[in-house]
């Protein structure tokens, strides 16, 4: 199996964990906020980072073509763990954070750091690959 279709498969999953947070929200409020409303926009912005995360996996992986320079495959592969790693932190951070009702969300913080420098490496990746077809 390829580094593309693991990547697909895991941005179908994460499409799902959108789904199923969703649904969680939907079912649990208002008992998840219980009478505070910043819990209730902490929950939904993490349920939007989880979104977010999900496109850029799905988009990165349909993005891919397999280049003839290494060093763009293997970048590939670092940037496709590192997003699924990002967006592992931010479920991490839809069932911990918001319960805390705090300004201080680290694992928000650092899912979104992480996935904006996976995006900052791809973009060098897709580079590579473009270079490679041009010559």
């Amino acid at each position: 199996m390829s580094i593309k279709n693991l990547l697909l498969g895991y941005g179908v999953f994460a499409l799902l964990v959108f789904l199923y947070t969703g649904y969680t929200m939907e079912q649990g409020f208002p008992e998840l906020y219980a009478s505070d409303i910043s819990i209730r926009y902490l929950y939904r912005a993490n349920h939007i980072y989880l979104l977010f995360s999900a496109l850029l996996i799905l988009m990165y992986a349909s993005s891919y073509d397999k280049s003839i320079n290494p060093i763009s495959n293997s970048l590939y592969a670092i940037v496709a763990t590192v997003l699924i790693i990002a967006h592992i932190i931010l479920i991490a951070a839809f069932f911990i954070e918001p319960q805390q009702a705090s300004d201080n969300r680290p694992l928000s913080y650092y899912g979104v750091v992480i996935t904006l420098t996976a995006v900052i490496l791809g973009v060098f990746a897709r580079l590579g690959q473009l270079g490679n077809k041009q010559q």
